[in-house]
């Protein structure tokens, strides 16, 4: 029993330090990713023509040196966190073909039914965070904007005309941010109860009918 209490806690504490550095490697990778891109964006802004900054706004610029390389940087860490991830499932998946590979193929199944059924939400989430994104460029472009001209604006008195056009840009990634807000909250804890049903209902034919072991289920 001590030998086996022992293992279990040097077992965890290895994958604990494992996680630990690969994880760390992908929020590396991505501040790096950042960077790189933030600064191959500043040289091709200082390289255009005149001709682009007449129909650019400068406030959709600013939103996409900031806040959208931000988000890349973070989709290309998160990228290195599946890969991770999809080494932890590799070693699982072995461990379980060792123990039972007819359990594994049906656990197999049952995870390709469960990301089918979860593809539902996560297209609902992506659509969402499209949304947020959008409302979120076009409010940042407009500040932008209005606050470069703000001296002219405060002489000329016309708050009261500039603030209605930008309050409705606030309202609109308000109600953007919800509709994410609640996709995203319903695909991260609306999985546990999809998997564990799941799981009882395998465990259940794998006992009643397939004659599995419980242990090594």
């Amino acid at each position: 029993l001590v030998s086996l209490l022992l293992l279990i806690v040097a077992v965890f504490w290895i994958k604990a330090v494992l996680i630990t550095i690969g994880r760390t490697q992908a929020a590396y990778a991505g501040l790096r990713f950042q960077t790189d891109l933030r600064q191959n964006l500043i040289k091709s802004l200082l390289s255009a023509n005149w001709a682009y900054f007449t129909v650019q706004p400068i406030g959709e610029l600013a939103n996409t040196i900031t806040t959208e390389v931000t988000r890349a940087g973070s989709a290309y860490a998160d990228s290195f966190q599946f890969l991770v991830m999809l080494v932890q499932v590799c070693i699982y998946m072995g461990i379980a073909a060792l123990i039972s590979w007819e359990a594994t193929l049906a656990a197999i199944v049952a995870g390709a039914i469960i990301f089918a059924i979860m593809q539902f939400l996560v297209s609902i989430s992506r659509q969402a965070g499209k949304k947020e994104q959008q409302a979120f460029s076009i409010v940042v472009a407009k500040l932008v904007d209005n606050l470069n001209g703000i001296k002219p604006i405060k002489a000329m008195a016309y708050e009261s005309r500039i603030a209605p056009f930008l309050i409705s840009g606030t309202e609109s990634l308000n109600s953007s941010a919800r509709r994410l807000a609640v996709s995203s909250a319903a695909l991260q804890f609306l999985s546990e109860p999809v998997l564990i049903s799941f799981m009882c209902v395998g465990i259940f034919v794998a006992i009643s009918t397939l004659n599995f072991e419980l242990s090594a289920l």
